[in-house]
């Protein structure tokens, strides 16, 4: 190798020596200015694309059609497995419509029975109000005896409105509710009728719902999703919100070799606005540009690159070649005959290391730049070429996966006494596979008979505080009543005094304040005074406790309704033998029994687990979120298997689409670093899995420009801001410095090959 030193000494000789000679000799030589580097060298006049790129991963994937119900129900079978193809139509998923229908039907009842309410809360309301506007008039008549105030008056009134306000209130209260059961009916109605779920689109089924943890299904969870292979788009690693590049200029996939302009596969602004609104970020998504002619593989990595501005396949100039007087901008460019010529050129846009050369200068022309980097060796060469890019990543410990799975639960709360199953077990429908001996004093059967019990103790206390508060009420009438008809008798005795006696008597004026005292005694009797209810105020008391009694006695009938069906449903499962057997409900494997013999249980306590294992497909884990239809190889020690991926959770995003005019989401299903991986080659299931060590492709694109690590050169700028890629470039004679991008960006990991997405095309060859 030539030392640096020697090498900066023979450039400036050559710097001297150019001082004499042009290419151009009846022109006037030009004065070469100092360049900025050390060691100055060529590089050709090319086309390239400008600028500095910013880089994304991204996934080639089918759509996803997500099937679920929309309000809570409980699933009676799953028809399909990981794996399978379905047609549309194909039935995937029942529900439970036997407990749906018993859930309408408890939901009818509490409607009946709160419309009931409503009309008898209605007639309190009325009753309640009466008496409300019954006191307003003592309260005036008060006033206009002289023993009340305005102020009471006002009071009264006051207490008017608000018990109109409330009574408006309530009835609002009431539409809701009413309303909401009535959705809740009609939707459940239609879970009945619609309670198999069938495929929307054929593919390939890419989840299903475990339930090892119970049958019940959450609103709006997926039970079911079809991936459609053949409607595919490429899916990025952002999200809608994180997504920045949309205003950019350029957007390019790297697609079988072949650079592809792309377009966002946009969701629907109605789309948008319900993730917004639900603070949801669906994954960002694209699609080749249409007309273009490229097929899209599912499970493949793709790269894709944005440019800010469009600098593609520009005409270019480095701009460590560019000097500058005060006639414009020029380079030094090389003659054939070694000599330089000093050339003024036109510049356009310029970007990263580049300035568009729009006159001046022609493709080929090599142009002299300097550098304070060191030459290459030339000891080695590479042929920059299409490749594969893979990184692999170890895996310790394999499992099986389930193609389906279910969960024993307790029925009651006891004590386990006989275990009938182990793991590994194969049952068929209707096999024991434990017993419980059931705590009397906490089983179900006993609780529900206590609620009733309860229920009809408190039913009964209830009527008889009614009946004591009614006769209370009903002798006190009595008791006003008499004393209201004696004082009518002596107030019509007073009456024809009066009638017979004269104004000037002495015993008229006693006669007509005895008259005056009856009447206020009658008054107040029957409508009452401050501090005293009146007949007429008792009488609405009377008729109210009517009402809310015929209130109470329905809640009491549909409460002893309830239980004693719930009491009915116990007894069936209850041997009155103080034991309780679980039976097989379906064909499967023990694939756990999760209590022992002696242990106390709770109701809904999990027992046991039972699955149905795929032959051929395990579940691997690792960095990267590999897609359906992934290909890799499966190394374990020196055996390679065939691996595909069937179920992978790419989106770790929720799903947003538009189902019937309606706008509808659901949540990501899978760990977003676990995949189901189907594998060729028997021997491979012939190892112990649980100290299994496997090495497979974590991550790999195909057909991309790839470059051995050690041709890729790094440089810091000074103030150290900063750092690019950079190549030695062999072209024909000439070496040169060609700054490149690499995709690191996204940490791919391995950096013994690099990936190139800008600054080099296949056939460059390379030197270090």
């Amino acid at each position: 190798m030539m030392k640096t030193g020697k090498i900066k000494l023979i450039s400036f000789v050559m710097l001297f020596s150019l001082l004499f000679c042009s290419c151009a000799p009846k022109e006037e030589i030009p004065e070469l200015l100092e360049p900025a580097g050390t060691i100055p060298m060529f590089r050709p006049v090319e086309r390239v694309d400008m600028g500095i790129c910013k880089v994304m991963k991204g996934t080639v994937c089918g759509k996803e059609y997500c099937h679920f119900y929309e309000k809570s129900i409980p699933i009676k079978s799953i028809n399909v497995e990981v794996g399978q193809y379905v047609n549309e139509g194909e039935v995937l998923a029942e529900a439970d419509t036997d407990a749906v229908k018993k859930q309408i039907s408890e939901l009818n009842s509490q409607l009946n029975l709160m419309n009931k309410e409503n009309e008898i809360n209605k007639k309190i309301e009325e009753l309640d109000l009466k008496n409300l506007e019954q006191q307003k008039l003592v309260a005036e008549y008060e006033k206009n005896m002289g023993r009340g105030s305005e102020d009471s008056v006002k009071s009264a009134q006051n207490s008017i409105d608000m018990a109109v306000e409330n009574s408006e209130f309530n009835q609002l209260m009431y539409d809701f509710n009413k309303r909401q059961i009535t959705e809740t009916v009609n939707e459940l109605n239609k879970v009945v009728e619609e309670g198999i779920l069938k495929a929307k689109k054929s593919g390939y089924v890419t989840y299903v719902k475990d339930l090892r943890n119970g049958m019940q299904c959450s609103a709006n969870e997926n039970v079911v999703i079809v991936t459609d292979t053949e409607d595919l788009y490429i899916a990025g690693s952002q999200d809608i919100r994180t997504y920045q590049y949309r205003k950019y200029a350029v957007k390019n996939a790297f697609i079988k070799g072949k650079q592809v302009p792309i377009t966002e596969y946009d969701y629907t602004d109605s789309e948008v606005a319900f993730s917004k609104a639900q603070n949801l970020s669906p994954v960002i998504r694209f699609v080749p540009v249409e007309g273009e002619d490229v097929e899209l593989t599912i499970g493949e990595f793709v790269i894709m690159q944005f440019f800010f501005n469009d600098g593609m396949d520009r005409l270019v100039v480095g701009s460590d070649s560019i000097l500058t007087d005060d006639q414009g901008k020029f380079v030094y460019v090389k003659c054939e005959d070694g000599s330089l010529e000093k050339r003024y050129f036109e510049e356009g846009i310029t970007a990263a290391h580049y300035s568009e050369v729009l006159s001046g200068l022609s493709e080929g022309e090599l142009v002299m730049y300097t550098t304070e980097s060191n030459p290459p060796e030339m000891k080695d060469e590479y042929t920059v070429e299409l490749g594969k890019y893979k990184f692999e990543t170890e895996s310790k410990g394999v499992k099986y996966v389930e193609k389906s799975t279910f969960s024993y639960l307790s029925p009651d709360s006891g004590e386990v006494v006989e275990i009938y199953v182990n793991g590994d077990d194969e049952v068929k429908k209707g096999d024991p596979l434990l017993k419980i001996a059931v705590d009397p004093e906490r089983g179900k059967l006993v609780s529900v008979e206590n609620q009733i019990k309860d229920e009809n103790r408190d039913f009964e206390a209830y009527e008889n505080d009614y009946k004591d508060q009614y006769k209370n009420i009903h002798d006190a009438i009595n008791e006003m009543t008499g004393q209201a008809n004696q004082f009518r008798a002596d107030l019509d005795a007073v009456k024809k005094a009066l009638a017979a006696t004269s104004p000037s008597d002495a015993s008229y004026m006693g006669l007509a304040s005895q008259k005056s005292q009856l009447e206020d005694a009658i008054n107040v009797l029957e409508n009452g005074a401050p501090f005293q209810d009146g007949i007429a105020g008792l009488k609405i008391q009377l008729e109210k406790i009517d009402l809310e009694r015929e209130i109470r006695s329905m809640q009491h009938d549909a409460q002893i309704k309830s239980l004693n069906n719930l009491l009915a449903e116990t007894r069936k499962e209850n041997d009155a033998s103080g034991f309780k057997t679980v039976y097989a409900d379906r064909d499967g494997v023990i694939s756990k029994v999760i209590v022992l013999e002696g242990q106390k249980v709770q109701a809904s306590d999990k027992l046991i687990e039972s699955a149905f294992y795929f032959d051929d497909v395990v579940k691997l884990s690792g960095k990267t979120k590999l897609p359906y239809g992934y290909d890799l190889d499966v190394k374990v020690k020196d055996e390679v298997y065939d691996g595909y991926v069937i179920a992978g959770n790419l989106n770790v995003y929720p799903y947003i689409f538009t189902e019937n005019g309606k706008v509808k989401y659901t949540t990501p299903v899978m760990d977003a670093h676990s995949y189901y991986v189907r594998i060729s080659g028997d021997s491979f299931f012939n190892y112990n899995f649980t100290d299994l060590t496997t090495t497979y492709e974590d991550f790999s694109v195909n057909d991309v420009l790839i470059v051995p690590g050690d041709y890729v050169y790094e440089e810091i700028t000074f103030d150290k801001q900063n750092k690019y890629n950079y190549v030695w470039v062999k072209r024909g004679d000439e070496v040169f410095k060609k700054y490149i991008q690499t995709g690191e960006d996204y940490e791919v990991g391995s950096k013994l090959v690099q990936i190139i997405v800008n600054g080099l095309s296949e056939g460059d060859v390379l030197v270090k």
